[in-house]
């Protein structure tokens, strides 16, 4: 028997395709799939200590499947891989604007986090209180010149607000009253006339004064009954929601006794000194009167607020005109101290 020692020594030609075997190795891929995995690498090099670190891993992510996506669509024209490296930038996408949207508050987030440490936050409330009481509103823009009330049209009852950028004048009979600066409420008065009393008497009630916006201000604006539903289930909300109504309430008097100290000739003050219901004198001495009436605003923490500035014996009442009517005002109102 003959063995062809030759075969033997050959070697057996290895087939083609088979698994775990490369042939000739291809060129490096398109610079976009190079780049796409720098921006994988980079995603994951970031420490979780680094304070924007969800911010910026998402930024890299999504900038590598947009490069996996461009690749994949334009460079090898593989379906499959642009369906999902488009599918991982979009989410991606939408994870980073909302992580955005948190980082990066827009101005009227800013205001309102002001309007909490101005306010709220010396109170005591916590920032889920308040955050809870915003959402209850809404924040709206007041362009120049636009009238946020008009006297006598307006009907009261129907929204609270605060201001929380701008500036706003009150104006009656087309005289200056005062004005309304930022973090304060912008109809306390009517706000405390009809919470005293919900009876059907009062939905008819008007405004009596005139608020302006005298530069561009924005508003966080509360529907009346959605603010008074929201109260009655937060008891400790609702004492402190009324505490500052209260104290704005006695900021206003304090401003306007001062205006008419300071300015006897003002026409608010020459219409009040000419009408039959007399403007009543203050004591000798008027820096002592201010005194008194800053110590309620300060220790005072009833929100009948005016009831105990009467006590001081300054009454600043309001006035009928021979030629027209007094409008029927309840007391302690703003309205029916002007």
């Amino acid at each position: 028997m003959l063995i062809d020692v030759s075969a033997l020594n050959q070697t057996p030609p290895q087939s083609e395709g088979v698994q775990g075997t490369c042939g000739d190795w291809k060129e490096a891929q398109h610079s976009l799939f190079q780049l796409a995995n720098m921006c994988l690498i980079l995603s994951f090099l970031i420490p979780n200590s680094f304070r924007h670190y969800p911010f910026c891993l998402r930024i890299f992510l999504g900038t590598g499947y947009l490069f996996f996506s461009l690749w994949s669509g334009l460079i090898v024209c593989m379906p499959d891989v642009l369906g999902w490296s488009a599918g991982f930038f979009l989410v991606n996408l939408f994870h980073l604007s909302y992580i955005g949207y948190k980082m990066f508050p827009n101005k009227a987030n800013k205001d309102l986090d002001e309007l909490y440490k101005k306010l709220f936050e010396p109170l005591k409330v916590s920032k889920v209180e308040y955050d809870c009481l915003v959402k209850q509103g809404y924040v709206h823009e007041m362009e120049r010149f636009c009238e946020y009330a008009k006297e006598g049209i307006t009907p009261c009852g129907q929204r609270t607000s605060i201001l929380i950028k701008g500036r706003l004048k009150v104006q009656y009979e087309n005289m200056f009253v005062h004005c309304i600066e930022r973090n304060q409420f912008v109809d306390s008065p009517e706000y405390d006339l009809i919470n005293r009393s919900l009876s059907s008497s009062h939905t008819h009630e008007r405004y009596q004064v005139t608020i302006v916006a005298v530069e561009q201000s924005l508003l966080l604006t509360w529907p009346f009954d959605k603010l008074c539903q929201f109260l009655e289930s937060n008891p400790s909300v609702s004492a402190i929601f009324d505490l500052l109504i209260g104290k704005d309430i006695s900021d206003k008097l304090y401003q306007i006794q001062e205006m008419l100290l300071s300015n006897p000739e003002s026409p608010l003050r020459q219409k009040l000194d000419s009408s039959p219901v007399r403007l009543q004198r203050f004591t000798p001495s008027p820096h002592s009167s201010l005194m008194n009436l800053r110590g309620v605003v300060v220790s005072e923490s009833s929100t009948s607020s005016l009831d105990h500035v009467h006590c001081f014996g300054i009454d600043i009442k309001g006035w009928s005109s021979p030629s027209r009517k007094a409008p029927s005002i309840k007391t302690n109102t703003f309205e029916s101290q002007v």
